[in-house]
């Protein structure tokens, strides 16, 4: 057989196993699984060490309380219109509960608001939607994070830091509340100065450009601040390639990303806000059991952010929540 008609063969083969495999995937969904409660958990993405980290917590849940979980998310954290496909679907395949971390604020309200009108819960986690329907939100207190950012920049520049901010998009609630905490931190200091605030895209590149060009245009600046596992691995990656000296600027960014556990550790980032993202997805399929079964529900559960850094990073508790998956005694 001619090499060029095999690989078309075999590439014709693969797509009709995995269409195959997601039609038998939706059909089980659909039709076999009827007797167990079926949960949606709709992510902001599915590439990010959170967003995974997240997913494990919801799977546990899952196999805890014995309930069907059907993860989607799409690439990126700005794809609310894929969201927004994922909420209709969820409304079409009568599914019991949705768990939602909303790309936009306002953007997936219409299709969120179609999905409670149809009789489906909605619970977000991590990121909320600008609706009073929504049941109930889990996640960090972003305004508090965004203060524990703000404080230890205050005190690592000696309450006198010239400040860039780099944020994701500005369309998510939790980047602006994060933005807002720290802002408040560090402007009731009066020799501590917010320089410069740039909002980017939810990747490496687009935020290590952002830091690059911020830090040209405001050589000044001796703080950063930074929101999101992805703007953190930026501004790393800006730092190293501009072959900054690392007591020259203090960072403090967010989540716990190896990489950004490694510069920590280097001194290139002098502390992380890191979140509980398992506790997010496990709690968010947890209660949406619970509401399923009595109606009752929280309206806020804060799952907590702890300020770690290379004198504390070490400590067993710190180590856990590091290393969720380590197995740390």
């Amino acid at each position: 057989m001619n090499g060029k008609v095999m690989k078309i063969t075999i590439r014709v083969i693969l797509a009709v196993m995995i269409l195959s495999f997601l039609i038998f995937t939706l059909s089980t969904f659909t039709q076999s699984d009827k007797s167990k409660m079926n949960i949606m958990f709709i992510a902001k993405s599915s590439q990010s060490n959170f967003w995974k980290t997240a997913f494990q917590g919801a799977r546990a849940a899952g196999n805890e309380y014995n309930v069907n979980v059907v993860i989607q998310a799409p690439e990126t954290e700005e794809d609310y219109g894929k969201q927004n496909e994922m909420l209709q679907w969820a409304i079409d395949n009568s599914v019991d509960a949705v768990v939602f971390s909303a790309c936009d604020f306002d953007k997936s309200v219409k299709a969120a608001e179609r999905v409670i009108d149809a009789g489906i819960p909605v619970i977000s986690i991590d990121s909320p939607i600008n609706s009073s329907k929504e049941l109930m939100m889990i996640g960090t207190d972003n305004i508090l994070a965004g203060v524990q950012a703000g404080e230890k920049l205050a005190e690592l520049t000696d309450y006198k830091g010239k400040v860039g901010i780099i944020n994701f998009e500005e369309g998510s609630a939790n980047g602006m509340q994060r933005e807002r905490g720290c802002l408040d931190a560090i402007l009731k200091y009066p020799n501590m100065e917010v320089v410069d605030i740039r909002y980017t895209l939810s990747n490496i590149e687009n935020p290590k450009l952002n830091t690059i060009d911020m830090l040209k245009e405001n050589p000044e600046i001796n703080a950063i601040a930074t929101f999101n596992e992805w703007t953190t691995l930026g501004v790393g990656e800006a730092l190293k390639e501009m072959d900054i000296d690392k007591d020259k600027i203090a960072v403090i960014g967010f989540d716990n990303n190896l990489k950004s556990i490694e510069q920590l550790e280097r001194g290139i980032f002098d502390g992380l806000i890191v979140q509980n993202p398992f506790a997010m997805g496990y709690i968010g399929i947890q209660q949406a059991i619970e509401y399923k079964k009595n109606k009752q529900h929280e309206d806020f559960i804060d799952t907590g952010t702890k300020v770690i850094t290379a004198e504390n990073m070490y400590n067993i508790e710190n180590q856990k929540l590091l290393f969720p998956f380590s197995n740390v005694k």
